[in-house]
């Protein structure tokens, strides 16, 4: 049995997680920042259809999301290279499978969005091609994407680092040379893409793949191992969709009442916010999630807590350092960063302040979160947020929205995030990692490679 210091996640360990994984992340934004400077020479035209493809092209987005969190505790959960491989193998077989079928459904229904979602014909134009080129790729993304899981899973996150950095540099490069050089226009941005994610892809497989085996990368993986797979990344998929159903009715609900000054500002600069302080807190969730899934004892909720507690102080201190910056900012600096008009300044100073006691409550959360990932709870978490989302967020939005309240509009966040931690620490006892919740997907294999009964 591990002692305390042995259980206990230091700084050093977790940062070794969490940096690539929010590198990741960050990644991906810079890369869309390059594209759009690249782009905005052709024109306001190019840059507006450029924005269309991350709003329509939702269905891969989303079972790439669902997928991410199972694949990479799937991977650290592995304790041979014959159970590493059959994941590696049975995950770049799936990604491949699912990516073709998305993208032959994403070629009978995005483009049919497209002509009813943006009513400008040459940007409507420009949208259709982007989105058929990104199209043709899900595939190749869908499996780069599950890739990167992979090498977060098995714990060498670290090779993301400078694999992060080429891609930025090398798809703002070929952006360029495709663009401008080749003269491809608009249609040479995606080409870069397509080739930078190509060469990712090989460079990940190079990465992942055990030695003298990266012939067998795709394979037909077994049916029980693609049953569990799918009934374990089936909640996170529900969670995702319901996440993005409350994002469109709440943008519905501040659409409604665009005639209040300043409203439906508030609510773009807001969300833009949220989204970027969301980034940190889904990386320690993961980092969370892949850490306490690698190792090899039964933990408590309350032993989690105490392993990581340099982890909580470090992000409460952090936190406390962000209030601080988000409370004390002056109307003047608002409308310097963001030209925020007076009207939209009674909805906006009281999400600052909202937002300031909600993050320190989101960190601890992630930690309960990633727990219960690496415990593949999965089920449990869409539960409880679906019923806080659903039952508590919306329709402190509805409510406050209606009546002009924006205090009220905007305490369903830390509200939904109180309750949700209530829950996690109610449920306390369902929670265990890893030997208690024996991946059943592993299960067979170990009884195969040592000689015994998988029971």
């Amino acid at each position: 049995m591990e002692t305390n210091s042995s259980m206990k996640v230091d700084l050093k360990l977790f940062a070794s997680y969490f940096g690539p994984i929010l590198l990741s992340f960050i990644g991906s934004r810079f890369i869309a920042q390059t594209d759009i400077i690249m782009l905005s020479p052709l024109g306001s035209d190019a840059v507006g259809a450029y924005s269309v493809p991350s709003r329509v092209m939702l269905l891969d987005m989303i079972v790439a999301l669902a997928l991410g969190p199972v694949v990479s505790i799937t991977m650290a959960k592995a304790r041979c290279s014959e159970q590493r491989q059959e994941v590696i193998n049975g995950v770049f077989s799936i990604g491949i499978f699912l990516g073709l079928i998305l993208m032959l459904a994403g070629l009978l229904i995005y483009p049919y969005i497209v002509d009813n979602l943006v009513s400008d014909k040459n940007t409507a134009s420009l949208a259709r091609e982007a989105v058929f080129y990104l199209t043709l790729a899900i595939p190749l993304r869908l499996s780069q994407f599950l890739g990167i899981m992979l090498i977060h899973g098995d714990g060498r996150g670290k090779v993301i680092v400078p694999l992060v950095l080429f891609t930025i540099i090398a798809n703002a490069g070929l952006n360029w040379v495709f663009i401008y050089l080749l003269g491809f226009g608009f249609s040479g941005c995606y080409f870069a893409t397509i080739l930078t994610t190509a060469v990712e892809l090989a460079i990940i497989i190079l990465l992942i793949s055990d030695q003298g085996k990266r012939g067998s990368l795709l394979c037909i993986p077994r049916w029980n191992w693609v049953i569990e797979l799918a009934r374990k990344g089936g909640p996170e998929w529900g969670r995702l969709v319901s996440y993005q159903a409350v994002s469109l009715v709440t943008l519905a609900v501040f659409a409604m009442n665009y005639n209040r000054e300043g409203q439906l500002e508030v609510f773009t600069l807001a969300s833009e916010l949220q989204t970027l302080l969301l980034m940190p807190t889904i990386a320690v969730m993961r980092s969370t999630a892949i850490i306490l899934a690698s190792r090899q004892q039964v933990q408590s909720l309350f032993q989690i807590i105490v392993s990581m507690r340099d982890i909580l102080i470090m992000g409460l201190f952090l936190s406390l350092a962000l209030a601080v910056l988000l409370l004390f900012a002056t109307d003047d600096q608002w409308r310097h960063i963001y030209g925020i008009s007076n009207g939209a300044l009674v909805w906006w100073h009281p999400f600052l302040a909202v937002l300031a006691i909600t993050v320190p409550i989101s960190l601890f959360n992630s930690i309960q979160r990633g727990a219960w990932q690496a415990a593949e709870r999965y089920s449990f978490l869409f539960t409880v947020d679906f019923i806080v989302q659903w039952l508590v967020l919306l329709p402190c939005v509805i409510v406050g929205v209606y009546l002009g309240n924006p205090w009220l509009t905007w305490a369903g966040w830390p509200l939904s995030e109180v309750i949700a931690a209530l829950a996690y620490v109610l449920r306390r006892r369902d929670l265990t990692t890893h030997q208690e919740s024996f991946n059943t997907i592993d299960a067979p294999l170990v009884a195969q490679t040592s000689g015994v009964s998988g029971d």
